[in-house]
């Protein structure tokens, strides 16, 4: 309920500021709203409590703005049980989370990187490190939050790398261990990071994103969002999706088959096998399938 009523009145506010607009509220993905304005984009996700926000989504979104250039932003209405501050950004997980206040101040005719003199002091502690010293002095959670301040689900959520925390907790529980916590960010697998200089195209990069709906994305003069195939109820919302696409960022969504092609499009989106993509060489010979075969205009 709270997803589906932010996500129409951000869809507003987005659209009355031109930005073209992409919902995908039909399936789940890591983000709710895409949106693009002069080649810039958005990809928005709403939380109603940002400390619900998932490291598999956190990553996708991640990857997603290094590949396409783009800011990942999650808009919340509550962190750590207490309400968001509006004009103050927060992280989770290196990924920027903001009430909707915030994002109207974002909108106000300022561009998105003019906020973060307003970035939350967030830290990543080493949750191992911490549990190991509270146990070598014998103390429970419990005991550790009411000697520093703060609460007993806090603590378990630092041992447990769940949350990030704020520099002022660090340094009361680096005092109390008279010890470092602190640790390097690297919230992406070394292995997740899967986008090349070149792709199987000349002249294109390749991110193999596999997060539904996409399985992989090509960025050369356009950009290629590809689909598995699945199930036709799964399709059928991925294929509406994939024209809203089309027609808002003017990109050329298509499935990929792993099988030789029964038709080569379902419902005006292209089907292009997996043979014939690794075949293709060029970028213009993935064009000319995509628009032999599906509804899209040049």
């Amino acid at each position: 309920m709270y997803k589906r009523r932010k996500m129409r009145e951000v869809l507003r506010l987005v659209e009355d500021n031109s930005f073209s607009t992409v919902g995908a509220d039909t399936f789940h993905t890591c983000f709710d709203i895409m949106a693009q304005k002069d080649g810039k984009r958005i990809m928005i996700k709403f939380e109603k409590n940002i400390d619900g926000l998932q490291k598999s989504d956190a990553n996708a979104l991640r990857m997603l703005e290094a590949f396409l250039d783009s800011q990942a932003l999650v808009i919340g209405k509550n962190y750590k049980g207490q309400r968001l501050e509006d004009g103050m950004i927060f992280k989770r997980y290196g990924i920027e989370c903001i009430s909707e206040n915030t994002l109207e101040y974002l909108m106000d005719g300022r561009n998105l990187n003019d906020a973060k003199k307003f970035q939350k002091d967030v830290k990543k502690i080493d949750g191992l490190a911490l549990k190991r010293l509270r146990k070598l002095v014998n103390s429970s959670m419990r005991e550790l939050a009411d000697a520093v301040g703060i609460s007993k689900d806090s603590i378990y959520r630092y041992e447990n790398g769940k949350e990030d925390i704020t520099g002022e907790t660090l340094t009361k529980l680096e005092n109390f261990f008279e010890g470092r916590l602190s640790c390097q960010r690297d919230y992406v697998p070394r292995e997740k990071q899967y986008y090349q200089t070149e792709a199987r195209l000349a002249g294109t990069k390749l991110l193999l994103f596999e997060t539904d709906p996409f399985s992989i994305i090509l960025k050369g003069l356009s950009v290629y969002e590809a689909g598995r195939e699945a199930n036709s109820r799964t399709m059928e919302k991925w294929t509406r999706f994939y024209k809203d696409i089309n027609e808002a960022f003017g990109d050329y969504p298509f499935f990929l088959s792993f099988k030789p092609l029964k038709k080569t499009n379902r419902n005006g989106i292209p089907i292009v096998t997996m043979k014939e993509l690794e075949k293709a060489g060029i970028e213009s010979n993935l064009m000319e399938f995509i628009l032999e075969r599906g509804n899209y205009k040049e």
